[in-house]
């Protein structure tokens, strides 16, 4: 993306946009308030990334042994004062929905509060067309840009070279034989939203021992530096409401004394699990 005669912005086309060639457009702000203000226009739009401490993820979720708070496994209390940075926002994948419902011609997004002040956010990835093109730019651009407006009218220029096409992929299914019935599956999953070691190779590096996904330490900004705290990130348990599975979970966590653990039910963020297990979930269940 480059403002003419003035510089270029580094920047990511979020997957699924529509290509653009050379195209021109005057930029305008996103706000919810005023949506028709990007009519016909480049939508600069801000997107928070959510936050939650271990306790606001469980609040909404029943006790687990009549004790309030009772998923958290934390006995030395290593989340009083910490917050986990998830790789969405509210409207998790339905980023650009809210300007093309207000007919922009263009999705220009920043997430204002990156800790690495990054670009590069493959998101959305749910397969879906969108019918007009979209960048992300750092948030700090997007800042600046903002400042702009505030100043007078800006203009950008998008190119984005863009194809869809349907391919065949394959999956690797292996079979352990045994005298029990019952199945358990053990999974994990290749892709991942960027080039990460977290998401997932750890998850396939582990998935012989365990269906563990995004293993990490966990890493926090300090004086504009992200560095390690020497905690491992908190581990989330997804588990069926089942009390006698769920309580199982809890022992298992504290024999193993694994700690920074929560126990959640699938639908803790929505009636459809946001993990790959969630088209193996009924979306009518409830917890």
């Amino acid at each position: 993306m480059a403002s003419k005669g003035t510089s270029n912005l580094e920047c990511f086309p979020l997957p699924h946009s529509a290509p653009a060639d050379a195209l021109e457009l005057e930029l305008s702000a996103f706000d919810p308030a005023h949506p028709e203000w990007v009519s016909g226009k480049a939508a600069l739009t801000e997107v928070r990334l959510l936050r939650f401490g271990p306790s606001d993820i469980v609040s909404d979720a029943p006790d687990l042994e009549g004790v309030p708070n009772g998923r958290i496994v934390d006995p030395r209390n290593t989340f009083v004062d910490r917050q986990q940075i998830l790789p969405f926002a509210p409207n998790f994948q339905a980023v650009m929905e809210p300007v093309i419902g207000a007919g922009a011609s263009a999705f220009i997004g920043f997430l204002y509060d990156h800790p690495a002040d990054s670009y590069r956010y493959y998101v959305p990835y749910d397969g879906l067309a969108r019918s007009i093109p979209g960048v992300w730019i750092r948030g700090s651009d997007g800042r600046r840009l903002r400042q702009l407006l505030e100043r007078g009218a800006v203009r950008v220029w998008i190119d984005i070279d863009s194809l869809r096409s349907g391919i065949t992929s394959s999956n690797i299914v292996g079979e352990l034989p045994g005298g029990d019935r019952e199945r358990v599956v053990i999974g994990s999953h290749h892709d991942g939203p960027w080039a990460s070691a977290v998401e997932d190779a750890g998850g396939v590096a582990l998935v012989l021992a365990i269906h563990l996904e995004h293993p990490a330490r966990e890493f926090a900004t300090r004086k504009g530096v992200l560095s390690a705290t020497g905690e491992p990130e908190p581990r989330w348990f997804f588990t069926s409401r089942n009390p006698q599975l769920e309580r199982n979970v809890l022992d298992a966590l504290r024999a193993e004394q694994l700690e920074r653990c929560l126990i959640l039910p699938p639908q803790i963020f929505g009636g459809h699990p946001t993990t790959d297990g969630g088209p193996f979930t009924s979306t009518a269940s409830r917890w």
